[in-house]
């Protein structure tokens, strides 16, 4: 499971609102985990999608458990703007 949330590596693209989120394991692995929000896509069943680094598609089970995950997490950001953006991811 993951142990934080990598500040310096959270970003929002430029298509109207996608997120990508980049958190660690305890061994210091790093996954990094996108969001699309894009305009191209909303309205369609691209939206809200979230896939990690490895191009895998989160199934609805797997999106909520790590949505739970990182809200705990946020207890550990150093920044209200890190708290401030994972609310925005798992919104």
């Amino acid at each position: 499971m993951y142990t934080a949330i990598v500040e310096d590596k959270c970003a929002i693209a430029a298509d109207g609102g996608s997120m990508m989120l980049t958190v660690r394991n305890a061994a210091g692995k790093e996954t990094v985990f996108f969001i699309n929000r894009g305009f191209d896509v909303k309205n369609t069943p691209k939206y809200n999608q979230v896939r990690d680094d490895k191009g895998h598609k989160l199934s609805d089970s797997e999106k909520q458990q790590l949505f739970a995950h990182l809200k705990t997490l946020k207890t550990r950001c150093s920044s209200e703007d890190c708290a401030e953006f994972v609310d925005a991811f798992v919104r």
